[in-house]
């Protein structure tokens, strides 16, 4: 006994698929989509359902509009992100906050940490940690490098201790401009 695997289908397909085998056949509907022919006749029994639930997420979709109850503020709010984001300045979720607070000056309004997730969410916008800092190495780099190595190996060498008490940190992270969210 084979079992078959459970599919899902997506409504625009169901509706093509009806379509087809109401102007053809349900056997050559099967044969052209690779889908069973009891699924179609399920399909076309369960028919008037499916067109009306295919009419009203497509209707959904482009009545949809801002939920949130102040938009001109996350407009200005928005802008001032993308302004700091190309000025190379690391933008903090209470710094956000702050500024929709100055940006309000409302008593209803209140940036909660609820409000912020939902704003950066409806925005696209995403809180990570910096991952790089954008310095310059300085000038004299490769003498520094240089001039560390030849210190540590006379250190090794005039001192007496085992290699097995040596650490390797080269992978060690350090932030210097960590940001507070």
């Amino acid at each position: 006994m084979s079992l078959k695997r459970r599919r899902s289908y997506v409504l625009t397909l169901k509706v093509k698929v009806i379509q087809y085998s109401e102007a053809h056949s349900i056997t050559r509907a099967s044969n052209k989509f690779k889908i069973d022919r009891k699924t179609i006749r399920h399909w076309i029994r369960k028919k008037a359902n499916i067109f009306m639930l295919s009419r009203r997420t497509i209707r959904r979709r482009c009545q949809r509009k801002c939920s949130c109850k102040w938009p001109l503020l996350e407009e200005d709010l928005y802008d001032w992100i993308i302004e700091m984001r190309a000025a190379g300045q690391c933008v903090s979720g209470n710094m956000v906050k702050d500024h929709a607070l100055q940006i309000a000056n409302s008593v209803e309004f209140r940036a909660s940490n609820g409000w912020l997730q939902n704003f950066l969410m409806r925005r696209r916008l995403v809180r990570r940690r910096v991952t790089t800092s954008g310095r310059d190495l300085p000038a004299d780099a490769v003498a520094l490098a240089r001039g560390f190595l030849e210190s540590a190996a006379n250190k090794y060498c005039l001192t007496n201790f085992s290699r097995a008490s040596l650490l390797n940190m080269d992978e060690t992270c350090l932030y210097l401009d960590e940001s507070s969210i």
